[in-house]
Formats: C-alpha cells, sequence, structure tokens
C-alpha cells in the first residue's frame, strides 16, 4: 500500500496535535526560569541555603532558579502556593519536616494533603539548630539556664521562625524535657527573629545553625548547645545539649517538591539535577560552612522518611498539647 505527502498530511490532521508534536517537556524544558519558593523570610537560615542551591540548579539546569520567598504560618503559606501552582514544573519548593509534619499538631486544620497534594523531587539539607541568648541572660550554660528558668517561668521569652517549625518545636520539646516555662514569640521566618533577639525584644533562640554562625562568632549572641546529639563541625566548641540531656535531639530537614501531577520526565530531570549538585564538593562546603549537611536522597525516599517520621513524631506532639498562636 502507498501512502502519498497528501493522504499523509490528511491523516495526520485527525491526531491532537500533542500526540505528534516533538515532546516539549522531554525534550526542551526547561526554556524559562524555574521559581524555587522558599517559604520563610530573605537573609535567613532556609533563605541563604536556598539561594545556593539555586545558584547551582542554574547552572545545572541551563536554565534560571529563582528563589521566590513566601512567608507565613510556619512555612506552610509557601508550601500552600507550591501545592496550587501548575504543574509543568516551573515552580517547586523547600519542603521541611515542620511544614510536613510539626503543623499537623499546631494546626486546626493544615492547608494541603501531604501524602497526595505534591510530587517529591529529592532530598536538600539536615540542619541541626543552637541554642542562642541575648548577651543580657544571666546564663552561662545549659544547666545554668535550666536553673534560671525554673526560678522565673514564663519571664523569658523564645523567638521562632514560625509555629511549627524546627525552631518552635525545639524549644517545646526543651522545655518539655528540662521541665522549665517560656514564652513563645512566633515571627515570619528566621531572619525577623534574629534582628529581635540581637535587640533584646526576646531573650533565646534554637535557631538553625546557619542563621546563627556569624553573629556567634562575632559574639553577638550567647551559644549553650546544639541539637543535634553530637556536636557540629561548624560550632566545634559548643556542645550539644544532650550532654546535659541525654537523648534531646531536634533537627531540621528539607526536600524538594512540586504540586501533585509534575509529568515524569520533568519531575525526573528536576531530580536527577538536584542529586548532581547535592554531590558537588563546592557545595557541600557551602553547605558545611552554614551547619548543613546535603541530604542527598531520591523524591520517593523523601516522601518515605516523612511518613515514617510522621507516625514516631506526631503522637509525641499530640502529647504535648501545642496550639498555633
Amino acid at each position: 500500500m502507498t501512502i502519498n505527502r497528501r493522504s499523509l498530511l490528511q491523516a495526520m490532521s485527525t491526531i491532537p496535535a500533542a500526540a505528534w508534536l516533538p515532546s516539549a517537556h522531554a525534550d526542551k524544558w526547561p526554556v524559562r526560569p524555574v521559581k524555587f519558593v522558599c517559604p520563610f523570610a530573605a537573609g535567613g537560615a532556609t533563605d541563604m541555603l536556598s539561594r545556593i542551591y539555586a545558584e547551582h540548579m542554574s547552572r545545572a539546569l541551563g536554565s534560571q532558579m529563582i528563589v521566590d520567598n513566601r512567608t507565613g504560618a510556619g512555612g506552610t503559606v509557601g508550601l500552600s502556593a507550591v501545592e496550587r501552582s501548575s504543574s509543568d514544573g516551573y515552580t517547586v519548593g523547600m519542603m521541611t519536616n515542620g511544614t510536613h509534619i510539626f503543623s499537623k499538631a499546631l494546626l486546626p486544620q493544615m492547608p494541603y494533603d501531604t501524602d497526595k497534594g505534591f510530587t517529591y523531587i529529592a532530598g536538600l539539607w539536615d540542619l541541626p539548630n543552637v541554642l542562642v541568648m541575648h548577651p543580657s541572660v544571666p546564663a552561662q550554660s545549659v544547666p545554668e539556664l535550666i536553673q534560671l528558668l525554673k526560678a522565673n517561668p514564663d519571664k523569658y521569652s523564645f523567638a521562632s521562625a514560625g509555629v511549627g517549625t524546627s525552631t518552635h518545636i525545639a524549644a517545646e520539646l526543651f522545655c518539655q524535657t528540662a521541665g522549665v516555662k517560656m514564652t513563645h514569640v512566633p515571627y515570619r521566618g528566621g531572619a525577623p527573629a534574629n534582628l529581635d533577639l540581637l535587640s533584646g525584644v526576646v531573650h533565646l533562640y534554637f535557631d538553625n545553625i546557619t542563621g546563627s554562625v556569624e553573629n556567634i562568632k562575632a559574639g553577638k549572641v550567647r551559644a549553650l548547645g546544639v541539637t543535634s546529639l553530637q556536636r557540629n563541625p561548624a560550632l566545634p566548641d559548643v556542645p550539644a545539649v544532650a550532654e546535659y540531656l541525654p537523648g534531646f535531639e531536634c533537627t531540621s530537614w528539607t526536600g524538594v517538591a512540586g504540586p501533585a501531577g509534575v509529568p515524569r520526565a520533568i519531575a525526573e530531570t528536576l531530580e536527577a539535577a538536584t542529586l548532581k549538585v547535592l554531590a558537588d564538593k563546592e557545595l557541600a562546603q557551602k553547605f558545611a560552612r552554614l551547619g548543613a549537611t546535603p541530604y542527598v536522597a531520591k523524591g520517593a525516599d523523601v516522601k518515605k522518611r516523612m511518613q515514617a517520621e510522621e507516625k514516631t513524631l506526631l503522637p509525641k506532639l499530640h502529647q504535648m498539647n501545642l496550639q498555633a498562636k
């Protein structure tokens, strides 16, 4: 059977264009900048790390990745924006154990479904917190701080980068473990929390190490302990809180997520690029200077980690009877 040019064109005219045109998703993506939503304020710990990631991703993708700060409600405002965005892959964001686990124990209703509302792309970083204080607080160690707080319940305040963030949960766990009471003052990100700590508006802050390294080294704040089980290389002289409260641990981890329905080819492109940059020694060194460690994991493993930690952590958080204010 012979098919001439006219009959071929007639046959093709009955087929939807998307079925026979070259796939833009598979062959040409991305053709414009990719937006990376950081759900916390510019200048804070997660913002600094996000910009390092975006810089390296811009090179890996051959197209610019732009950081977009969307703050509020412990990061859930930014993740809500990601969940509602187009599934074309041009908007992804930073999910955290705070936005996807901790918030479930604090918010009366989650604004998104963490299981079905997202396409999980890859891991990003693991980051412990550090207990820092305004120099006016008369305590030089964790035991001295505990003694001070027990003698003055609710007199001292602690900042957080938002309700449900690791900076909030770490402080609440500390209060529960040490048997002390403090007043919580939530902010819309780490940068404004640090500003008020430096000015003495609030007394303490369980900051991500990234946001406080320079202030600690400059003597602007006093560091009493990190929230990982071991000391952190970025602050080798600062003890772990666990050295005084055995077993105490509360760290932040993050991943990259897009809205549900991102085409597999695009998700795989983003995953491969992210894994590539996380394996880059230059990026690892930049992260390390800020106290963070690359969290090298595929999207499926990020989702599994979230689900596993939810089962173990949520019951403990519910027992603490925390509420978003």
